[in-house]
């Protein structure tokens, strides 16, 4: 449900909805009620693409038993299908006190719709456009989050930040692809640290 507060932020999210707990009404109502073809649904409380599922027209018997199952256990998210996150990739935007320290680009498998490395996902070191880091950049400045670290994930569509998430509690930094990038955070750790003495 945060992704409605970064929309609020000023953060450009796909179409999305919460669907509470216990809601009434098969999964095609409510995607016909937003006027989705197309839809991703999974719980709200979620990772690495646990039980997300994507919804291509009609939903199907399978999509209605998983949407029965997680309304019953949990509230569920469901969002409009932004296909340029299969198509293009999702940018991993890594900020260390709220300030740009590098990115990472994240694949989908062909014919999977989910970035993750558990669904066969890849990650490559890539330099993003400028003007996408300037609005990973613009948004963090507005959320205004004080965060030592955090990460934004989101896809270009029209030449513009479409954010699928936000991660500040414990986010993959991709140490791995930006050499320096662990010394960076060290340093903002320490400052932090510092500032609190």
């Amino acid at each position: 449900g945060y992704l409605l507060d970064v929309a609020r932020g000023g953060g450009r999210i796909p179409p999305t909805t919460i669907i509470a707990r216990g809601a009434v009404g098969l999964l095609r109502d409510h995607l016909h009620r937003e006027g989705w073809h197309d839809a991703v649904i999974k719980p709200a409380v979620s990772a690495t693409g646990y039980r997300t599922r994507l919804v291509r027209g009609q939903p199907s018997d399978a999509d209605e038993h998983a949407f029965a199952e997680a309304i019953a256990a949990g509230d569920v998210l469901a969002q409009a299908y932004v296909p340029e996150v299969s198509e293009h990739g999702e940018w991993s935007f890594v900020f260390f006190e709220g300030r740009y320290s590098h990115a990472a680009l994240k694949r989908a498998a062909p014919g999977e719709f989910r970035v993750h490395i558990e669904w066969g996902g890849t990650v490559e070191s890539a330099a993003p456009p400028p003007a996408l880091i300037a609005q990973a950049q613009g948004l963090m400045d507005a959320l205004a989050l004080r965060a030592t670290y955090g990460r934004v994930d989101g896809t270009e569509v029209g030449g513009d930040l479409t954010v699928m998430e936000l991660e500040v509690i414990e986010p993959e930094l991709f140490f791995d692809r930006e050499p320096g990038a662990a010394a960076r955070l060290a340093d903002a750790v320490e400052r932090v640290l510092e500032s609190r003495t």
